[in-house]
């Protein structure tokens, strides 16, 4: 019984400390700036979005990124392509491959 009669004064004290709140007053037309200039704000990426969506930037851009692509397709110089013989010679060679043909291996020797 003990333990009700402290949450009941516990909770009447509670609810007394609210007796003396007050409604809080702002200026004229607050929330009408606050509404507006919370949908006015633009983050960083907004902002960044809307310079580059301009059409001399993005062209630029463009422009910029084309000339780029191009350098490097004419830096790279055609290469010489290597005789593929060379290559053929060398593993030849190195397995001993021989070029008979069919009549030189079926002789038969006296």
């Amino acid at each position: 019984m003990r333990a009700n009669e402290h949450t009941e004064k516990r909770v009447e004290e509670v609810l007394g400390s609210l007796d003396n709140v007050v409604q809080a007053h702002t200026k004229a037309h607050f929330y009408t700036r606050l509404r507006g200039r919370m949908e006015n704000d633009e983050g960083v990426w907004t902002k960044i979005a809307a310079y580059i969506s301009r059409p001399p930037v993005a062209l630029t851009f463009i422009v910029l990124l084309l000339a780029i692509n191009l350098f490097i397709l004419f830096s790279n110089k055609a290469t010489v392509p290597e005789d593929n013989v060379d290559h053929m010679t060398a593993l030849a060679q190195e397995y001993h491959f021989e070029r008979n043909s069919m009549i030189d291996q079926n002789t038969i020797l006296p």
